[in-house]
């Protein structure tokens, strides 16, 4: 402080007029390091949300061809399921019909004999991996049966 006190007014001025200068280009460089750094972060946002709307756009292509093509996550599809499960051999493969209705999967299939379904419902409901909530049992001409049940 003796320093400060034995300066002419004018070296005074210059001193405290350096140091205000000092403190309003710390001030400025403050408030542009933060401005850059929002900067990054706004850059950094922008790329990460198209990458996640990117990703996002590729899984709903992926979900919606994976229901079209009637495929489980198990990656195999009910017909192929149909034709090497012993129990489900018995099904016509020309007569089964699988369809996605508001996300629940509604099969509809033809089989000779009654007494087969409980064994092939118990099959279809494994592969699913749910329990059938509505079967439906029309007889036909031919006299086999017109079986439509929703999973």
């Amino acid at each position: 402080m003796d320093f400060y006190r034995n300066l002419n007014e004018r070296e005074k001025k210059l001193v405290i007029l350096s140091l205000g200068l000092l403190g309003v280009l710390l001030i400025s460089f403050l408030i542009n390091s933060v401005s850059s750094d929002l900067r990054n972060v706004k850059r950094i946002h922008k790329s990460t949300e198209s990458d996640y709307l990117y990703v996002l756009q590729k899984a709903n292509i992926i979900s919606a061809n994976i229901e079209s093509q009637n495929i489980k996550l198990s990656g195999v599809s009910i017909y192929e399921h149909i034709s090497d499960n012993e129990k489900l051999k018995l099904l016509d493969q020309e007569s089964i019909e699988l369809r996605n209705i508001n996300g629940r999967e509604n099969l509809t299939f033809t089989i000779s004999r009654l007494d087969l379904l409980t064994d092939v419902v118990n099959e279809l409901s494994l592969f699913f991996n749910k329990n059938p909530y509505d079967i439906k049992i029309e007889k036909s001409i031919n006299g086999s049966f017109q079986i439509s049940i929703n999973f």
